[in-house]
């Protein structure tokens, strides 16, 4: 289970995904929420997300739904949780730990040479070591985070 750093900052609430909902916990990360996934029962003080309607402890979100546009609706229904833009692609995808601005130097040879000619900003997780940079893919993944988000704007 992809837990925080202990002593990160609490500016956002964290999230337990259950297994069920990978997809979900996935833009969640992307959204710059922590979002520990797989996870098989609540945590003190985080939310539990579940597709579970019953279980012997406390569901705090319950996602009915297959499509993700309609999960992020009911997550956003459930809760009084609302994204800050100023997070979007601040936290690493695979290790659920915020990524950390990083020197251009340091990501010589770790991505590719065309990409490292054009960019300017890298950020590196401090977990697993992997480098993000703002590619082509950036403006198709803001466009879907609109579309995820579009119910609380």
């Amino acid at each position: 289970m992809d837990r925080p750093a202990a002593g990160e900052s609490e500016m956002q609430p964290g999230f337990d995904v259950d297994a069920m909902l990978g997809k979900l916990a996935k833009w969640l990360r992307i959204l710059g929420f922590d979002a520990a996934y797989p996870c098989v029962a609540p945590s003190k003080g985080r939310i539990f997300v579940s597709a579970r309607k019953q279980a012997p402890f406390a569901i705090d979100v319950v996602i009915t739904s297959a499509k993700l546009a309609v999960q992020f609706d009911e997550l956003w229904e459930q809760t009084d949780i609302r994204p800050d833009p100023g997070l979007l692609f601040r936290r690493c995808l695979h290790c659920n730990l915020p990524v950390q601005e990083i020197r251009k130097e340091k990501a010589s040879g770790k991505v590719p040479h065309g990409v490292f000619q054009i960019t300017e900003t890298f950020r590196q997780c401090p977990g697993c070591g992997k480098i993000y940079w703002e590619g082509s893919h950036v403006e198709r993944t803001r466009g879907r985070v609109d579309q995820l988000t579009a119910s609380v704007r």
